[in-house]
């Protein structure tokens, strides 16, 4: 941690708000993303749930093709031939 000290500069002095500065605006931008992530997984689980497969884009897919095309799938995502 930066910390001002006696006899500092003003260039020193400056350096030392600025990054206090930086650090308070990446502190904000990293709580926004936990809230994002956070808003994400609840959507994720949620989509879990309808589908009873992970909230992932190719299984998604499939799912709502099956829909579509009234396919029936796997009762296992993974499974493999």
């Amino acid at each position: 941690m930066l910390t001002i000290q006696p006899g500092d500069t003003m260039m020193r002095i400056n350096s030392v708000l600025n990054h206090g500065e930086i650090m308070a605006e990446n502190i904000s931008i990293m709580t926004s993303l936990a809230q994002l992530i956070r808003t994400k997984n609840l959507l994720d689980a949620r989509i879990t749930q309808i589908m009873a497969r992970p909230a992932l884009i190719g299984h998604t897919g499939e799912y709502i093709a099956s829909h579509i095309f009234n396919i029936v799938l796997e009762p296992s995502a993974t499974k493999k031939y």
